[in-house]
């Protein structure tokens, strides 16, 4: 889930997130948004996605055509467009990681003004 102010990401690991890890992701993903890298959005067959690396994430539903978000050096299969550059978001803080299933893990962050 993404909002302007916050987000959501649910994934796959082993173990609970540390607070080591989750601060390296929040380095992580601050080092993107400081770069402002341009974003590209665009359509393409699910087969040209994952020639070209696109990550598509467990539990999404993706038709033949997929939308491609390209940011720097990352490639996503997207439900929707967000914003013409990484640096468009602001700042992210993680506010919450939790458990939610076996071997299943949340993290919740805000973003920008509400960071």
């Amino acid at each position: 889930m993404v909002a302007p102010d916050r987000l959501r990401f649910d994934f796959s690991h082993h173990d609970p997130v540390t607070a080591d890890q989750l601060a390296q992701v929040e380095r992580l993903a601050n080092e993107q948004v400081i770069s402002d890298a341009p974003v590209r959005h665009y359509e393409t067959t699910k087969a040209e996605a994952e020639r070209i690396g696109a990550i598509a994430f467990f539990g999404e539903k993706y038709g033949e055509i997929v939308r491609v978000l390209e940011a720097g050096r990352q490639r996503n299969c997207a439900a929707a467009l967000t914003s013409t550059h990484s640096g468009s978001s602001g700042r992210s803080r993680s506010s919450t990681r939790v458990s939610i299933g076996s071997n299943l893990r949340r993290i919740e962050a805000v973003t920008g003004d509400a960071h």
